[in-house]
C-alpha cells in the first residue's frame, strides 16, 4: 500500500519544521531500582526527541503515584521525597510532587511505601512552565 501527502499536509509539515517545534518535544522516561525496606529509588529522565538525546536545561515536571494502572486512585501510602538529583519543589512526602530536573534532564528521589506486598504505578505529567513533554510511560513499582 502506498501513502501520499496532499498539499495541506505538506504545508502543515513545513510549518512544524520551520517553527522548530520538533526540537521542543521531549520524552520522559521513568525508571526504578528494587525497594529496600520499603524505600525505592525512582528516576525521571527527560530526553530530546531530536537525534541528540541529551538536554542541557532544567525542566519542570509533575510525578505522581497511583494504586491502579488506570490512574484513577492516587496512592495515599507512597511518599515521594529526598531528591538525589534535581530539586523537589512542591509536595514533598506525598504521592504527587512538582520537580525541577538537573540541567541534564534528570530528577531522582525516593518513593517510600510502608505497606508491604503492594504494586503502585508511577507516572509523569507536564506542569505549568514545562516544555512539551511526552509522558506516556507508566512505571510499575512493586514493593515486596
Amino acid at each position: 500500500m502506498e501513502y501520499t501527502v496532499d498539499k495541506f499536509e505538506k504545508s502543515a509539515i513545513s510549518q512544524i519544521v520551520s517553527s522548530d517545534l520538533l526540537g521542543q518535544i521531549m520524552t520522559v522516561r521513568l525508571a526504578s531500582a528494587p525497594a529496600v525496606v520499603g524505600v525505592m529509588p525512582v528516576r525521571a529522565t527527560i530526553l530530546d526527541e531530536e537525534l541528540d538525546p541529551a538536554i542541557k536545561t532544567a525542566e519542570l515536571l509533575t510525578l505522581g503515584v497511583f494504586d491502579d494502572a488506570d490512574l484513577t486512585m492516587p496512592s495515599v501510602d507512597v511518599a515521594l521525597d529526598t531528591a538525589t538529583e534535581g530539586t523537589l519543589l512542591m509536595g514533598s512526602g506525598s504521592g504527587l510532587i512538582v520537580a525541577r530536573t538537573s540541567t541534564t534532564g534528570v530528577f531522582a528521589c525516593a518513593a517510600t511505601c510502608l505497606t508491604p506486598g503492594v504494586t503502585r504505578y508511577l507516572v509523569a505529567a507536564p506542569t505549568m512552565g514545562s516544555g512539551i513533554l511526552d509522558c506516556r510511560m507508566l512505571r510499575t513499582l512493586v514493593y515486596p
